[in-house]
């Protein structure tokens, strides 16, 4: 499937080698292999409030070896399933349609993406563990607010650091760490260094596959939820900064982005965090 004919322009803050750099980059995100079919189909399924498991269901006997995936990970140890699950239908009920979603996102990229990003002085690993952690906060965060959250927040923070793969060869290492100071945003030394950050080219990215707009605008403001106040993107930012918190891999995590957040969906942090903690563990990822 070709990416849809559009092009939404980057957000810049200087000219000239800037801006080059900023088409460069735009360039290099359309050349990239567009999602499967059955993913794009699936995303706008689980984005429908009215969809149902058959309508998922249906999309994925097209494609055997998502199924096959799905299958593992609805009878792994962190699933906890009390008898084999052999049935798609059983699967995805299991799951969830919104974890669904984040591990069919999770195999069509994991071809995509280079070993090391070098730039952010990262592993791909430690990337999407990342990713992980942040979808599961999102997955407890749902369940205190699901009257207001879709099953789609739990793909939206999987997803909401897609941009870096994007960036991190526009971004000398040396640099990157001088820029990135503990007082300074990521979003802020990457504007400053590129002309754009990971959080807006997450969503253009996704806006050219064809993923529904809601999920793409929350990874564009899940560093300022406030300039998009919609619970989807407050969700994200929450599960960024708690999926740092609980591993330990950034300092001052818990901050004004998070409490703002947790305001908006009217929750507060002890209650937050201790549903995170239930999830987390039950998937194996807290002792």
């Amino acid at each position: 499937m070709a990416p849809p004919a559009c092009r939404r322009e980057l957000a810049v803050t200087t000219t000239d080698p800037t801006l080059a750099l900023h088409h460069e980059i735009l360039d290099r995100a359309e050349a990239l292999r567009p999602l499967p079919i059955t993913v794009v189909r699936l995303a706008s399924t689980v984005a429908d409030p009215d969809s149902d498991v058959e309508d998922m269901v249906a999309i994925l006997r097209e494609d055997p070896s998502l199924v096959a995936s799905l299958l593992r990970e609805a009878n792994s140890a962190w699933s906890g399933p009390t008898s084999n699950i052999t049935t798609i239908q059983a699967a995805v009920t299991r799951l969830g349609s919104g974890r669904v979603l984040a591990i069919a996102m999770d195999v069509s990229l994991d071809l995509q993406s280079p070993l090391q990003l070098v730039g952010y002085d990262l592993s791909t690993e430690q990337l999407r563990e990342h990713a992980i952690w942040a979808s599961f906060v999102a997955e407890g965060v749902q369940s205190l607010a699901r009257d207001r959250i879709g099953p789609e927040a739990i793909t939206a923070a999987f997803l909401h650091d897609i941009g870096k793969s994007l960036l991190d060869e526009h971004l000398d290492a040396r640099y990157f760490r001088f820029a990135w100071s503990p007082d300074r945003e990521i979003v802020e030394a990457e504007q400053e260094l590129a002309g754009v950050d990971h959080a807006e080219l997450g969503a253009l990215l996704l806006e050219l596959w064809g993923i529904p707009q809601g999920i793409a605008d929350a990874i564009r403001y899940h560093h300022h939820p406030e300039i998009s106040p919609t619970p989807l993107a407050a969700v994200v930012a929450i599960a960024d900064g708690l999926s740092h918190h609980f591993r330990g891999s950034r300092a001052g995590t818990l901050d004004e982005t998070v409490d703002w957040s947790l305001n908006l969906l009217g929750l507060q942090r002890e209650q937050v965090l201790d549903r995170s903690e239930k999830v987390l563990f039950r998937a194996g990822l807290l002792d």
